[in-house]
């Protein structure tokens, strides 16, 4: 057993504090992913983390999310989560301690009147016909449970949430850049299941009649019930039918507080989870709803949702769940796109010579800025030649002890927001070979005569080693470089 991470700091908001803790056996991701990627996968789950503390920094308790590389449930799924889930005897109790906190948060009056609109005795539903059935019970996530303050936490670990290892089929991307094509975004599918263990759950796919239902499924309801007022929204059957069309409500009386909810997998389903938003693929124009849409690859709806890995819908969501989110979240950014400025695009840089990166974004990322460098043919991968994550200016100095080698190279820089990324276009830039001393790509006498005038007059750009004068040591090292040519 390897040493497990806990990546859990404290944030402080208001007053109140959060806690999201993602701990991972490292003896089992070193055995999974072999060790030179541990690290980039320790520094996405730190980006997921961030994501979540920052939406659920008005809300105070902690959360304890397990990452095991095993293969899940399903044979095609790239993840899954499971939570532990806390029940609670009456409807009636349970709404009132939700609607109860809400208003000790100081949500929205409109929040509060959803929660005062919910059944008290006992929640109406459609399950398999179109037989009316009853729930008496509510079932909470135990994080969800640990912020509404119903019991304490019996401790451990309050979820699990399990990736597949990669394979020939099953490929992992650890770094937010332009995703590749038959990749998963590893922090896109993380932060699916993490939202999963915190109440985008749902008694819809079960395969029992439900006597309990979550507070994910409290506001389902027929898209035919849209939008509903408050005197009518207790009375309308919450919709778990896979073959009814249904919505969630975060508004009432309101076209515009609807979601589109998928309808389950139980037969005459689409074949997605009641525990999602409509699949993008079901909708037109197919626009995603958020990180909750159930589409198959990840890298699609990265790409697809404007590099954002939540949305409003998400945000909203977590909020009528029971969360008392940070206000501040529902604001992403605005879509500015980010410039480079140097290098120049195709700039020649002599060897061994400090590079200043320079570029520009507004507005400035919540989380900074990651600065990408890989070689001018491969493809972004997890083995850049050079990452800097969580850098806090718009510039970057490789100082000439962390020259590159010679050869051409791109570089793109990820803007990294609250909820979402921006990224910018491709920039290429040369490194020469260090005997081609006037840039044109070839070592051939021509850099052999510039260098002995340089040389003789004592230019500083005969300063070959770059030590702050110019003598024989730089006449040398010159004649090696030229030797072995490029």
């Amino acid at each position: 057993m390897g040493v497990i991470p806990a990546l859990a700091i404290f944030i402080a908001n208001a007053g109140a504090q959060w806690t999201v803790a993602l701990p991972y056996d490292t003896a089992q991701a070193t055995s999974a992913l072999g060790a030179e990627r541990v690290g980039p996968m320790g520094t996405a789950l730190e980006r997921v983390k961030k994501k979540l503390e920052a939406i659920l920094s008005g809300s105070t308790g902690n959360v304890v999310i397990d990452v095991k590389w095993e293969d899940p449930a399903g044979a095609s799924s790239a993840a899954d989560s499971t939570s532990y889930q806390f029940y609670f005897q009456t409807v009636a109790v349970a709404r009132d301690k939700i609607r109860n906190q809400a208003e000790a948060d100081s949500e929205p009056a409109s929040e509060i009147q959803l929660y005062e609109a919910l059944p008290a005795s006992s929640v109406p539903f459609y399950w398999d016909t179109g037989t009316l059935r009853q729930a008496g019970y509510i079932a909470l996530p135990s994080a969800l449970n640990q912020h509404l303050q119903f019991q304490a936490h019996g401790g451990g670990s309050d979820a699990r949430i399990r990736v597949r290892p990669p394979s020939a089929t099953q490929k992992w991307q650890f770094w937010l850049v332009k995703p590749k094509q038959g990749y998963e975004v590893f922090d896109l599918v993380v932060l699916h299941e993490a939202i999963h263990t915190l109440g985008f759950h749902s008694r819809g796919e079960a395969t029992e009649l439900p006597t309990a239902l979550l507070t994910w499924d409290l506001l389902r309801v027929p898209e035919s019930a849209v939008p509903v007022s408050a005197a009518s929204f207790p009375t309308i059957a919450r919709e778990l039918r896979p073959s009814v069309e249904a919505s969630w409500i975060t508004k009432l009386g309101t076209v515009s507080g609807a979601y589109k909810a998928s309808r389950g997998e139980r037969a005459g389903g689409d074949g997605f989870q009641a525990s999602h938003w409509r699949s993008s693929t079901r909708l037109s124009p197919p626009n995603p709803i958020g990180v909750m849409d159930p589409t198959l690859v990840s890298a699609d709806l990265y790409e697809a949702n404007g590099n954002f890995l939540l949305s409003r819908a998400d945000v909203e969501a977590l909020d009528l769940i029971g969360w008392n989110v940070n206000p501040s979240a529902h604001v992403y950014s605005n879509g500015n796109p980010v410039n480079l400025l140097s290098p120049t695009p195709g700039q020649k840089i002599p060897a061994n010579a400090q590079i200043t990166f320079q570029w520009q974004s507004s507005p400035n990322p919540v989380n900074g800025w990651l600065l990408f460098i890989d070689e001018a043919e491969a493809p972004y991968d997890d083995m850049p030649v050079r990452a800097f994550d969580g850098l806090t200016s718009a510039s970057y100095v490789l100082s000439a002890a962390q020259s590159l080698p010679p050869g051409e190279y791109k570089w793109e820089v990820t803007a990294q927001h609250e909820l979402g990324n921006q990224h910018s276009a491709d920039g290429t830039f040369t490194i020469l070979c260090p005997a081609d001393f006037n840039g044109d790509g070839f070592v051939n006498g021509n850099d052999y005569d510039l260098f002995v005038d340089a040389f003789d007059v004592g230019d500083p750009s005969a300063d070959f080693d770059h030590d702050g004068f110019v003598n024989g040591n730089d006449y040398d090292l010159f004649v090696e470089h030229f030797d072995v040519g490029c």
